[in-house]
């Protein structure tokens, strides 16, 4: 099943990666580029397996205008509360720049990969391969809410569980209304940017 095959593929990449950063830093930029690439094709792989994708690709401009901005802002602005709640609790903050800024690479680079890549291939994976997945055992609601939980659970992190379950909802539910993964890819995208923006410009 193309869904579970993607799953257990962020499950390996995420674990890889980690233990990577943990063993032996100064390679832990070349690892999480060899996992992204590997995790891209096995996702484009996947997504052509499913014959029957209900969200198309299409370009849904009527009414995305309005919510693909009105959502990003909704999820920046609980993010933004979100992550001063987690200093208040004194969880340690995650910087996504600090191991280009120390291997020298320009930040464009950073905002492919931590901006770009996850708005264009996980919303194929999680909206789009899995959600269609989920759809052959329950309702939608229950897909959007299975997928949203998956999402979540996939970056191994405790302290980001809740924030990325109630934002995968959030794209969930875009990409279902639209029948399309265009808006909910342009939300991931410009929510990512502006993380690494407000990081990068010490705003948080």
């Amino acid at each position: 099943m193309p869904a579970i095959k993607i799953i257990l593929c962020f499950f390996i990449a995420n674990i890889f990666i980690a233990l990577i950063g943990r063993f032996s830093p100064p390679h832990l930029l070349k690892a999480e580029f060899v996992g992204l690439g590997l995790l891209g094709i096995i996702i484009i792989v996947n997504y052509y397996q499913v014959k029957t994708v209900s969200i198309n690709p299409k370009i849904p401009i009527k009414g995305m205008f309005l919510t693909v901005p009105t959502t990003t802002l909704a999820i920046l602005i609980f993010m933004v509360g979100y992550i001063f709640l987690l200093k208040h609790l004194a969880v340690e903050d995650v910087k996504y720049l600090a191991e280009y800024k120390k291997a020298g690479l320009p930040v464009w680079i950073a905002f492919i990969a931590i901006a770009a890549w996850p708005a264009f291939f996980e919303e194929i994976a999680f909206r789009g391969v899995i959600y269609q997945s989920l759809l052959s055992i329950g309702s939608p609601k229950e897909a959007i809410i299975l997928q949203a939980l998956l999402f979540s659970v996939v970056h191994l992190s405790p302290a980001i569980f809740i924030s990325h379950f109630l934002i995968g909802l959030a794209l969930g539910w875009l990409a279902t209304y639209h029948k399309s993964l265009i808006p909910s890819m342009l939300v991931h995208f410009f929510y990512n940017s502006s993380i690494l923006l407000f990081e990068y410009f010490k705003l948080l």
